[in-house]
């Protein structure tokens, strides 16, 4: 399903591209295409990420301590966890964003000052269709445990919740 979304996305998204290009050569403010163009990237990361579900990403090493990652979809997990708390801070609180060795596992703590999640949901949260917010699908967690619980072989979890904030920690196994 997310390969066909990303290739029905791709359609309309080349067609933008031309447009976008066409309106360059027009004698309108730049602003405008400069928007349209900002816009496209948007919509062209999305459709990268989206393709890359279902298949088995190419991992690269990259210096976060050496650990083996596809960076479209392990960045689109970090985004997840800090646009998670930011929403639970109601956008006025601390975002950190920390990563540590130890032994053979390289632990990254994504940690947020919002309202916390209450201990019994700690494991519902990555399941499909699991929110607590008014809009939203309930998607975004259970994306981030399957990109990395599938496809780089780490672990995620709810590593303390309380009424002063979240921490969830991604852990990746180093190369070594």
């Amino acid at each position: 399903m997310a390969k066909e979304t990303a290739h029905q996305i791709g359609t309309p998204l080349t067609s933008l591209l031309g447009w976008n290009e066409l309106l360059k050569t027009e004698d309108i403010n730049p602003d405008i295409t400069h928007e349209i163009g900002k816009d496209i990237l948007r919509l062209q990361t999305i459709t990268e990420r989206f393709s890359k579900i279902g298949s088995i990403p190419k991992l690269e090493v990259h210096d976060i301590v050496s650990v083996l990652l596809n960076p479209p979809l392990y960045n689109w997990s970090i985004e997840n966890l800090v646009k998670n708390g930011i929403d639970a801070m109601k956008g006025k609180g601390d975002i950190s964003i920390q990563i540590e060795q130890k032994g053979q596992h390289v632990n990254v703590l994504v940690t947020d000052s919002g309202h916390g999640i209450p201990k019994s949901d700690f494991q519902n949260i990555f399941n499909p269709g699991v929110t607590s917010k008014k809009r939203g699908w309930g998607l975004g967690l259970s994306l981030v445990k399957r990109i990395v619980e599938e496809y780089h072989k780490g672990k995620i979890k709810v590593l303390s919740s309380n009424k002063a904030g979240t921490v969830m920690q991604i852990s990746l196994r180093a190369k070594v």
